[in-house]
């Protein structure tokens, strides 16, 4: 085998596994993606019912006060 030879198949190996690392690199970007895009939904989803129960609450508390005006 002459060195030419040996250095194409090095080249060649070399750039097989550059390009198993891209794929793999390209899989885990989209994980990466897929996980931030639920966690900024799920960051809406909070926030909405956070503002709901804020809401609740405040309408709780004017009822109790009412209630309590009405009573004395």
């Amino acid at each position: 085998m002459q060195l030419n030879d040996l250095l194409k198949i090095i080249f060649y190996n070399v750039l097989q596994k550059l390009m198993n690392f891209d794929d793999k690199d390209k899989r885990i970007q989209k994980k990466i993606d897929w996980i931030a895009s639920q966690i900024r939904e799920t960051k809406f989803e909070l926030h909405r019912q956070h503002q709901e129960l804020k809401d609740a609450l405040n309408e709780q508390e004017e009822l109790r006060k009412q209630n309590v005006k009405t009573k004395k």
